[in-house]
């Protein structure tokens, strides 16, 4: 059987790329070596996927895509204004599909109202949070919708664990949204200079800008080449404090104690962290202890999920 999987775009944030690499575990350790798997990405990137005369994806990959028996999309905030040319397109492919992940970007009530018929575009969909899953199965009532999580948590696998034995450096990251959270970032520094803090820049597209920025002649930076560099560089840190959601799935697979910043009133964006910490609060620097049990809450998700596709082939 041929498989096309399309990722999400890393173009602006390489958390994108971890949730790539955990729907790429899941697609593996769920279908049989004999199947082939090609991946492909979408061109749309930013307001281009606004323009009339932008094409979601190359010749290439239509061509792929077109000779596909299925087609899986990784999804993360994937339910936006930015990717509505790319699911346009799939709708006149007429193969299985199964979206992945899935979760709204940043207005729901909006975005429900572009993507409220996605539900019959798709074979199967896996959300990845309560409110997703609420509106996308009319209150669980669509049995092709099914109640999952991100795929970033699949990071949480054996080949990342044996990366996480690493033994921590004497330093400390700072990752957080810039320049809106300015005056956060500079409290911290003062209050933890002594441990040799430093920043790290998700977005590598812009490095001309960081490093002409005061930012960079003031403070040590860090922006790597891709997700390995940055698995690599939180596995190692002392703690990381970061308001990113796949900063902060990074570091549960890693062990790398961690503290999220959000406002407590307004989850949001950060709700689909609730399914692996129920009592998720900005307070408390995340453990190992706390990534231990976390693990245990997401396998009953897992384990749904290879089943689940498991028997879509039977």
């Amino acid at each position: 059987m041929k498989i096309a999987v399309i990722e999400t775009p890393e173009i602006f944030n390489i958390g994108n790329a971890f949730i790539n690499q955990g729907g790429r575990i899941l697609v593996e350790n769920t279908f049989a070596r004999e199947h082939q798997i090609t991946y492909l990405k979408s061109m749309e990137s930013g307001n281009l996927a606004l323009s009339n005369h932008s094409e979601p994806f190359c010749e290439y990959s239509c061509q792929i895509l077109e000779a596909a028996d299925l087609i899986i999309v990784f999804g993360g905030s994937c339910l936006n204004r930015y990717a509505i040319r790319q699911f346009d397109y799939l709708k006149i492919l007429h193969q299985p599909k199964i979206l992945l992940g899935a979760g709204f970007y940043e207005n729901i009530k909006n975005e429900f109202e572009i993507y409220g018929n996605i539900v019959n575009e798709f074979d199967l969909i896996f959300t990845r949070d309560e409110k997703t899953y609420a509106l996308l199965s009319g209150g669980g009532n669509l049995k092709n919708v099914i109640d999952s999580i991100d795929l970033s948590f699949w990071l949480q696998h054996e080949q990342y664990r044996l990366m996480s034995e690493a033994p921590k450096r004497a330093y400390f990251v700072l990752n957080l949204d810039s320049p809106e959270k300015a005056e956060t970032m500079r409290r911290i520094f003062k209050e933890r200079k002594e441990e040799n803090p430093i920043i790290s820049w998700n977005n590598s597209t812009r490095v001309e800008n960081i490093f002409n920025s005061d930012w960079s002649k003031t403070y040590r930076s860090f922006i790597g080449d891709g997700w390995e560099d940055y698995l690599k560089f939180y596995g190692a840190a002392s703690e990381v404090l970061t308001n990113r959601l796949h900063t902060f799935a990074a570091c549960m697979a890693m062990d790398t104690p961690c503290r999220i910043l959000f406002d407590k009133a307004n989850y949001g964006r950060y709700m689909f962290l609730l399914k692996a910490f129920p009592n998720l609060s900005p307070d408390p620097v995340y453990q190992k202890k706390d990534f231990e049990k976390a693990r245990k809450r997401l396998f009953k998700y897992q384990d749904n999920a290879q089943r689940i596709l498991h028997n879509f082939f039977k």
